[in-house]
């Protein structure tokens, strides 16, 4: 049974290029890609295991292979541009002391 998901417009746009570059239909082509991503978190030579302890800085970011690196810098980036977590919020409010304003601004 068919099941439909979301993906970002950016997403949808590249699977509509390659879609067309590699004759499948967006299908296709969302599905050949979740395989791909799928057997290479599976692989023994690519650990996501390794990515995720780096993203909770217990790995060093250099001891990644270049492939978890770009994996890493990838997620690394999605995370700084997302919305902070409640409890992520609660312990930046948390910090609020001495030298900050109500917004949390430094001052002098």
């Amino acid at each position: 049974m068919a099941k439909s998901i979301r993906v970002s417009d950016e997403i949808f746009s590249e699977i509509e290029a390659e879609s067309s570059v590699s004759s499948r239909s967006l299908n296709g082509q969302a599905e050949h890609w979740i395989k791909i991503g799928k057997a290479i978190e599976q692989s023994e030579s690519f650990s996501y295991q390794h990515v995720k302890q780096a993203l909770s800085a217990q790995r060093p970011l250099d001891s990644l292979s270049l492939e978890e690196q770009e994996v890493f810098f990838k997620e690394f980036d999605d995370l700084m541009v997302a919305e902070p977590s409640s409890e992520e919020a609660a312990f930046y409010a948390n910090l609020k002391g001495p030298g900050m304003d109500e917004a949390g601004n430094i001052i002098n």
